[in-house]
């Protein structure tokens, strides 16, 4: 029951919620009482007075096609939903700029919300003229719908364009089509919570957030290393862990 869960819980030290949709109730009751420390994973609503751990989808991003513009690819196009544009959009606009890179409005696709959407989405690319030699998309599983529709017209990854996904999905990643992607990672992040919350007097609440990168998994599905002598270098890059008070 809702209220012996949370008697429960207010003898820890600490909890960690997943989210704070699922419980939300339970988590604001906490909150309120400042009893227990509330550690939140990638929670919706970043005003909560809380130790929040987020991963930083602009950095995510940001580092995604640094990757690819390093490795030789000029014309990188985008696919991805139009939830929180300032948030993967911004990082692949940001990293083209950085490296000096056309930004062609018709190769950024937008709306392509449903995990499934990922061959609708190319397949509005290419109506467009593909004019791109690689592929970013948001999510693992729009990347592999991505893949299969270019094979259905005839196009091969990486030797015709590269495709990089976001995730690092085990099922993409250690299985066809050997995913080129973003893992998000949390064992960094939640050992530097848990160091805050080993250093914090007993009865302190922490009202911090952590926002960390994900982690490049270099696949198949791009090339590494292509046209070396002509990578341009970026003007700056973000540190890996961005520590803000709430």
């Amino acid at each position: 029951d809702f209220n012996d869960a949370q008697n429960r819980l207010l003898h820890y030290d600490a909890v960690f919620f997943i989210g704070d949709e699922e419980y939300c109730e339970l988590i604001n009751n906490m909150l309120t009482s400042k009893q227990t420390q509330v550690c939140l994973i990638d929670p919706s609503n970043k005003e909560k007075n809380c130790l929040q751990l987020s991963l930083s989808l602009k950095e995510s991003a940001y580092r995604a096609v640094s990757f690819m513009a390093r490795n030789g690819y000029r014309r990188i196009a985008y696919i991805g939903s139009d939830h929180h544009p300032e948030g993967k959009l911004s990082g692949y606009k940001l990293a083209l700029k950085e490296y000096g890179l056309p930004l062609i409005e018709k190769n950024i696709i937008i709306g392509i919300n449903a995990q499934t959407d990922g061959q609708r989405g190319v397949s509005i690319l290419m109506g467009h003229g593909m004019d791109c030699d690689s592929i970013f998309v948001d999510t693992d599983s729009k990347a592999a719908g991505v893949i299969t529709y270019l094979a259905q017209q005839g196009l091969k990854v990486p030797e015709d364009i590269g495709v990089m996904g976001f995730d690092g999905l085990d099922v993409f990643v250690k299985a066809p089509p050997y995913l080129t992607t973003v893992k998000t990672c949390f064992k960094e992040v939640i050992e530097k919570a848990l160091e805050l919350l080993r250093e914090k007097d007993r009865n302190e609440i922490i009202e911090r957030c952590i926002e960390y990168p994900g982690k490049i998994i270099v696949n198949r599905t791009t090339f590494n290393g292509k046209n070396l002598t002509t990578n341009p270098e970026p003007l700056n890059y973000s540190s890996p862990l961005i520590m803000n008070n709430v």
